[in-house]
């Protein structure tokens, strides 16, 4: 398999996993917002509320500051799908890159240093 294969395949499986937290943080929030608005008396916010909220509002960025700023006569419904699902590679993206960053090893020694040492046994005895 191909690097830049791999790399799309990573992109897009972070893309799926973005877009799944991102609907269900909006769903959870916007549940029991709407539980506590429906309610006879006033409820206390729960702290699942506090980390569903805050966990939407941080994964649609940037998506939603884009449609804000196109303007109000732009926000068919199309074009709000559309910036979702461009917001969910956009973050895809961004984590595939820090994942292929942290997990990948380097061949090379440092620069201007001494190479690692080399695996095997180590010999004591001279």
């Amino acid at each position: 398999m191909s690097p830049r294969f791999r790399l799309w395949r990573l992109v897009a499986i972070f893309a799926a996993g973005h877009l799944v937290l991102a609907l269900g943080s909006l769903a959870t929030s916007y549940t029991l917002v709407m539980s506590r608005f429906d309610a006879a008396t006033f409820v206390e916010s729960s702290i699942v509320e506090y980390v569903a909220t805050g966990a939407s509002d941080v994964l649609f960025e940037p998506g939603s500051a884009i449609v804000r700023a196109l303007g109000r006569g732009s926000h068919s419904s199309f074009a709000q799908w559309f910036a979702v699902a461009c917001n969910s590679l956009l973050w895809g993206l961004g984590l595939a890159f820090v994942y292929r960053r942290l997990t990948r090893r380097s061949t090379r020694p440092p620069a201007g240093g001494a190479s690692p040492p080399r695996s095997g046994p180590v010999n004591l005895v001279r």
